[in-house]
């Protein structure tokens, strides 16, 4: 980091320094997110329940770390699921 007056490097300890440290932490605290809503303590039903463990069951089968859209289609169809006409298109 540069001192914008001077263009010397900050030296660790300065008062320049310090600040722009304190730039960078406030920088990161914007971004970090507030709480991760998937490991929220929240009570799933027992449909989303079977879905969760339907979707790690797959994901041990076929030795993926993540999932694709497409993934959570065969695991819905293979739940049950299905769409219909009649159901609303979001």
């Amino acid at each position: 980091m540069f001192d914008k007056w001077t263009l010397r490097p900050c030296v660790a300890g300065s008062p320049t320094a310090a600040a722009a440290n304190a730039k960078k932490a406030a920088k990161l605290a914007l971004k970090r997110p507030t709480g991760d809503p998937v490991t929220s303590d929240r009570l799933y039903s027992d449909e989303e329940c079977s879905f969760l463990a339907a979707c790690v069951n797959y994901r041990q089968q076929y030795a993926k770390p993540f999932m694709t859209a497409c993934d959570y289609l065969v695991v819905a169809k293979s739940l049950g699921y299905k769409l219909t006409s009649d159901a609303p298109i979001p």
